[in-house]
């Protein structure tokens, strides 16, 4: 989980595309975000912390405060 959020938006891409993942849920509020900001500040979870939306990433609803989007491929 770490290598992937932890990775720039295509490695994480890559990543995916080879893993048996078909979710990704990330809490935007949670107080990780800032040790992960500051391991990667480019990486996927800093992105997807100030609300980007990556293309391999398609957002679903949800009435948690997660962002759950399925990964398409």
């Amino acid at each position: 989980m770490l290598d992937v959020i932890l990775a720039s938006p295509a490695e994480a891409q890559a990543q995916l595309a080879v893993r048996p993942v078909d979710y990704v849920a990330f809490c935007p509020g949670g107080p990780e975000r800032f040790t992960y900001a500051q391991a990667a500040p480019d990486g996927l979870a800093t992105q997807l912390g100030r609300g980007e939306v990556r293309a391999f990433l398609k957002p679903l609803p949800s009435a948690s405060p997660l962002s759950i989007s399925r990964v398409t491929r």
